[in-house]
């Protein structure tokens, strides 16, 4: 297992200075989220080279986060689905060409969920979008790893659908996100939403590739330092340990402000946690 961090915690920086910083704090590995501000959208992943040789100099190991912000590979219309595909291909190749072999990939938003047949339509998007990006990703030596948004207006974004999703699949998994899980569970009124996403982590076992740990309140995604909001990850960490996750565990925190220190708290503090 190797414990690392997101440079989206860095946005204030370079993304030479935060691979930097984030090797400086003593991480395992980095996460780099191939998207603004680090990466605009006409940037070749052909000139990531000399981003590679930093970050093996470091020796980090590396996934890539793909682009999200303004895209949506459920949209209604063709020429927005049609440019999120393109992007995200830009991504599965940036990650390639960093040596890294996973990227996390977001599902689709659902424009209107209220209308059953024009949800169902965004689902259908979302499930092409899955297909094509595996495909493409497979050639490239990248597997894909959706993530849990746990937001109603996703496509297929609960860890339930998720897993239905991967099953069967060789170069699909789940980017398991820890503090959606839970801000999920706890908008749902569980009672013990901590001991739930354990119950999930070992009914999905080892169709969960990727980690994202960060902590919040149960209302809103604050991506808190470990320990700064209210989940008790002592039974999450205890499932992760029963299915033998051996992937990254990325702390995917946001503190621009205070971005070096929130880094290093949160590295010790999931480190802790694992007691590694």
């Amino acid at each position: 297992m190797k414990i690392g961090l997101s440079n989206l915690l860095f946005v204030r920086s370079s993304v030479e200075d935060s691979v930097e910083k984030i090797a400086e704090l003593g991480a395992d590995c980095i996460e780099v989220v191939y998207d603004v501000p680090h990466f605009f959208p006409d940037h070749e992943p052909s000139q990531l080279g000399d981003i590679r040789k930093l970050i093996e100099s470091h020796g980090l190991g590396v996934s890539v986060h793909g682009c999200f912000w303004d895209l949506n590979p459920a949209s209604h219309y063709t020429t927005i689905r049609d440019f999120s595909i393109k992007q995200t291909k830009r991504s599965i190749e940036a990650c390639a060409r960093l040596g890294g072999d996973l990227m996390v990939l977001h599902p689709g938003r659902i424009a209107i969920t209220d209308v059953e047949w024009f949800a169902q339509t965004a689902v259908d998007f979302t499930l092409e979008f899955f297909n094509e990006c595996e495909l493409f990703a497979k050639d490239r030596g990248v597997k894909i790893a959706v993530e849990n948004i746990g937001l109603p207006f996703f496509a297929l974004s609960s860890l339930e659908e998720l897993g239905a999703i991967v099953e069967g699949r060789e170069n699909m998994g789940i980017t398991l996100d820890i503090g959606h899980a839970y801000r999920r569970r706890k908008t749902e009124s569980a009672e013990n939403a901590e001991l739930e996403i354990a119950r999930l982590i070992r009914s999905l076992g080892r169709k969960i590739i990727h980690i994202h740990f960060h902590d919040n309140h149960g209302q809103n995604d604050e991506h808190l330092i470990p320990g700064e909001g209210s989940i008790n990850f002592a039974p999450i960490v205890d499932a992760l340990k029963e299915v033998k996750f051996d992937g990254m565990v990325v702390v995917e925190m946001f503190d621009p402000g205070n971005a070096f220190e929130a880094g290093r708290l949160g590295l010790e503090k999931t480190r802790q946690l694992f007691a590694l």
